[in-house]
């Protein structure tokens, strides 16, 4: 149901007030930051959790909430959704009180993975976390700690973390993107592949009464990147990846961050205008803050790496290179 314009400002003038409460309820410390920032042109209000002794939370926006709240199809209130994030924020506080030790030696940094994060979304955030600022987005950490069986549990890595372990931004970078754990969580799917599968599902649902044409093998113009339990954004940061893709698609190609978490990778001859209307809808109807990276098109080149397609010929984008060898300083 969507909120009426009364209904939306008083659950903004209150989500701080929310958040405090069910912190307190569920025990969790910390202190609340809020802060005005953009998901691209959108100005939205940012909240994330600090706790002493370099421990971050992942943060969270009102209009999370809010689309949160309209799309469901039961009536939900901000504060049922607030508990649920408090929850999972209590459960991570608590297996890092509890593992501290092991957390701050250096042998944590070999569950580093990399993370792609909108600069302007995250600016206070990224004050706290080790990262590379690439342009629009820059590039941060997070550890996928093993726990029992195929379980684990991802956290954001703090400047104190990467300072107890006393290696340099350059090094934990370079661990990052070729970790073989990272590495195996990140998945592709063809468009022909995918076209295909929804071709069975219809024919199991729908009889076969009709079918999406799939294009011939050698037409394969796109692929889908997804992780299986982590963002896999960062992928393209792995030089053998990115060379990868680079053959599989004959040359350089078109990349869309989706905000729902995956990757759209074209060949490099679609219209980038249409690419971008559709990646700006999809963000405004399906997207959240903790999957957002850009509504930007992007190109990927063998010889100046990624970069914004729409400065493609004027060479003014910021470009970033996948981590072939990290040099030293």
């Amino acid at each position: 149901m969507e909120w009426t314009e009364w209904l939306r400002n008083y659950h903004r003038d209150h989500m701080e007030e929310y958040l405090r409460e069910e912190m307190q309820e569920c025990g969790l410390p910390g202190e609340i930051h809020k802060e005005k920032a953009f998901m691209g042109e959108k100005e939205v209000d940012r909240y994330w959790v600090e706790i002493a002794d370099g421990i971050l939370l992942e943060g969270i926006c009102f209009e999370d909430i809010q689309k949160l709240c309209e799309s469901s199809e039961k009536d939900v209130e901000p504060e049922e959704l607030i508990k649920v994030l408090c929850e999972g924020w209590t459960e991570e506080y608590r297996f890092m009180e509890e593992n501290r030790e092991v957390l701050f030696q250096k042998e944590a940094a070999q569950y580093l993975f990399p993370v792609l994060m909108n600069t302007k979304l995250n600016e206070g955030l990224l004050k706290k976390m080790p990262h590379v600022e690439k342009g629009e987005f820059s590039v941060a950490f997070h550890l996928g700690v093993p726990t029992e069986g195929n379980n684990g549990q991802t956290l954001l890595v703090s400047n104190q973390m990467l300072e107890a372990w006393e290696i340099g931004l350059e090094e934990a970078l370079d661990m990052a993107v070729k970790n073989p754990w990272f590495l195996e969580q990140c998945k592709t799917i063809s468009d022909t592949e995918m076209l295909r599968m929804a071709n069975q599902q219809i024919a199991k649902e729908w009889c076969g009464l009709f079918q999406i044409a799939e294009p011939e093998k050698e037409e394969e113009t796109g692929y889908t990147i997804y992780g299986k339990n982590v963002s896999c954004a960062a992928i393209l940061l792995n030089f053998e990846f990115a060379q990868s893709m680079h053959e599989k698609m004959g040359g350089d190609f078109l990349i869309a961050f989706r905000s729902t978490g995956e990757v759209q990778i074209h060949k490099n001859q679609g219209d980038i205008e249409d690419m971008q209307t559709d990646l700006e809808v999809h963000t405004e109807l399906w997207g959240y803050s903790w999957d957002y990276i850009s509504d930007q098109v992007y190109q990927y080149s063998k010889e100046r790496g990624l970069e914004l397609a729409v400065a493609v010929d004027s060479r003014k984008a910021e470009i970033v290179k996948p981590a072939e060898h990290v040099p030293r300083r």
